[in-house]
């Protein structure tokens, strides 16, 4: 909820392109969430975390961990 912007890349190391000044109006779903942090010790849902890691990253070697 700090002052930051969300920046996006659609092209090899383009820098400052700016989508949105934060912080903004957080949705519904953000302001219903009393407690945002994980919870000491969280770990992240693996298969989804390959299956995101697969998709959006092709030809990155996933650590072995994750194969």
């Amino acid at each position: 909820m700090s002052e930051r912007y969300l920046q996006a890349d659609f092209a090899i190391r383009r820098t400052n392109f700016n989508l949105y000044k934060l912080p903004g109006t957080p949705p519904d779903f953000v302001k219903a969430d009393n407690n945002p942090m994980p919870a000491k010790g969280a770990t992240p849902n693996m298969p989804a975390l390959k299956a995101l890691l697969t998709r959006e990253y092709q030809g990155f070697e996933l650590p072995a961990s994750l194969r």
